[in-house]
């Protein structure tokens, strides 16, 4: 309920809002533009229709070729399987589309998903 009254504050009084929080499927509920802090410095800003476009987890069998990237994706993260070999990646659809991925599997990744990408990292 407070979520939704800040949107309707927002929407009616053109106003910005910042929110900090730890449940990240309530923003996702909320947000237009999302910025991931880590350890105070910022580490991933976007509007959030740009990330759900633009990030993907991608899924290959593990003894595949490994994946040269263009310098044009961002590898936001990557794990590697019993069975499989996972990225996630961030670039625009049709760079990504441009990658010659054989047998694999892309995936949308969850705002939450993303979160926890960009902060688990030892940096």
């Amino acid at each position: 309920a407070l979520y939704d009254h800040l949107r309707d504050y927002v929407n009616e009084h053109q106003a910005t809002v910042v929110v900090t929080t730890h449940v990240i499927s309530d923003i996702e509920r909320v947000a237009d533009d999302v910025a991931i802090l880590r350890r105070g410095k910022l580490v991933l800003h976007g509007l959030l229709e740009d990330l759900r476009e633009e990030v993907r987890e991608v899924q290959m069998p593990k003894d595949q070729t490994p994946v040269v990237w263009p310098e044009s994706v961002a590898l936001l993260g990557q794990e590697t399987g019993t069975h499989e070999q996972i990225y996630w990646v961030r670039c625009v659809p049709e760079v990504l589309e441009a990658v010659p991925l054989d047998h694999a599997e892309m995936k949308p990744v969850s705002l939450e998903r993303l979160y926890f990408l960009m902060t688990d990292k030892e940096k």
